[in-house]
């Protein structure tokens, strides 16, 4: 793995990458970690190169790729950062979990954000279970105020009783900088959302 590091930068306008796959692939992969990054990561990216060339998922701008690749590639995108973080992050395994975390988008098919940072829900969910997914997709605490402006909702009544129970139900975590989801709380995401 070393060499790899110490060769010139590569042109990223002259990549063959059939040639680079192949020689990742078969260099000696003395520990876990060359194991993962000389085999893991390139089949990953082979997959995605794959996709890429044989479905012009890159090449037709006037097309979009098919949906179910295009949240392949970016599942498989998202594991290939995050084992280079997990590689050769240094800071602690919380900073680490934090920005493994940061770096996986969560994808809920019927969430809509806006660059405002508002969020619509497109199905008829209580207030609660709208909490708990904006908190998921969201990924980081929230006060009871961003909650109420991130979901346009019309009183902060409806926000408090909802927070109230999230809480006694241990799907949220308050403190005094807001309101996080708890692990118990993303499994209730994901059951929301395997029942639409």
């Amino acid at each position: 793995m070393k060499e790899l590091y110490e060769q010139s930068p590569i042109n990223q306008n002259n990549i063959h990458f059939d040639n680079f796959y192949k020689d990742c692939i078969q260099k000696s992969k003395p520990n876990p970690e060359d194991e993962i990054l000389l085999l893991a990561v390139p089949h990953a990216a082979k997959t995605i190169y794959t996709i890429r060339n044989k479905k012009k998922g890159a090449h037709v701008k006037a097309i979009d790729p098919d949906y179910v690749d295009s949240l392949f590639v970016t599942s498989l995108s998202d594991y290939i950062l995050s084992q280079f973080v997990l590689l050769k992050c240094k800071g602690t395994q919380n900073d680490v979990a934090n920005l493994i975390q940061n770096i996986i988008e969560k994808k809920i098919p019927l969430v809509e954000e806006f660059e405002d940072g508002t969020i619509i829900i497109h199905r008829k969910l209580k207030n609660p279970d709208q909490i708990l997914i904006t908190l998921y997709v969201k990924g980081k605490r929230m006060t009871k105020n961003e909650l109420i402006s991130t979901l346009q909702m019309s009183y902060e009544q409806l926000a408090t009783s909802a927070l109230r129970s999230l809480k006694q139900k241990n799907f949220v975590h308050e403190s005094d900088s807001g309101y996080v989801i708890t692990r118990s709380g993303i499994d209730k995401v994901e059951k929301i959302v395997q029942n639409i």
